[in-house]
């Protein structure tokens, strides 16, 4: 089904970039109550929203996919086209790693041993964190670029995209810490649940990783134009 994006196009391909990464935020912003969920034992709560996020990454593919199809015919220079292409598939990184770790915890029932409930919350909160940073120095990017060029503003905005790189390296010192309480308390769990949680961990802390990979490839394409 064909969807109409509002911001195809403006005076830059930052709107239709930014109306995607809205989506993609939405899907990983649901890896708060799902975390919430698996700390709580809430097992059809957790297949619950491992499925909405799953709905909300389908969204995501099809603003995706929509802007691809409009590109094809946009008045945009190839270089911009190629830019935006590259952009939307780092963006869909982020909704395609929340909608693993949701995967995760909807096909095997993986039970916290209780002593990691408070640092997988935290874990998750500042993974989230840095997707929401993300979306917002998007936004003020978005608004710059469609308005004036306001170059001072603008190289103020792109130094801010900062804070994603910072929001990333906490969300990696939670993974790392995630981790270290697991291999402290394994004795309280079996070796398959241990391995199963490495994984999670990995496919969560992407989901910032892939958050910063978005803020470096806005960098390149603002700085570029």
């Amino acid at each position: 089904m064909a969807r109409r994006i509002g911001g195809l196009f403006g005076r830059s391909v930052f709107g239709p970039l930014y109306e995607h990464l809205v989506q993609v935020v939405k899907t990983a912003r649901l890896l708060r109550p799902l975390a919430q969920r698996v700390v709580a034992g809430d097992r059809e709560g957790v297949r619950a929203t491992a499925q909405q996020i799953d709905v909300e990454e389908g969204v995501a593919d099809e603003v995706k996919e929509e802007i691809r199809r409009q590109l094809s015919v946009s008045i945009f220079s190839a270089v911009e086209r190629s830019d935006t292409l590259i952009a939307l598939g780092i963006q869909d990184d982020v909704a395609d790693r929340a909608n693993d770790t949701g995967k995760l915890f909807a096909v095997r029932n993986t039970v916290l041993p209780a002593s990691l409930e408070p640092v997988f919350l935290d874990f998750a909160e500042a993974v989230v964190r840095t997707a929401e940073v993300l979306l917002s120095r998007s936004e003020a990017l978005q608004e710059l670029l469609e308005g004036a060029h306001d170059r001072a503003r603008l190289h103020g905005e792109v130094e801010r995209l900062a804070e994603v790189r910072q929001g990333q390296f906490r969300a990696d010192q939670e993974h790392r810490r995630f981790l270290e309480q697991l291999f402290s308390c394994e004795s309280e769990t079996d070796p398959v649940t241990v391995v199963i949680l490495m994984h999670i961990a990995n496919r969560l802390k992407s989901v910032a990783d892939s958050a910063e990979n978005v803020a470096e490839c806005l960098e390149r394409m603002v700085t570029h134009q």
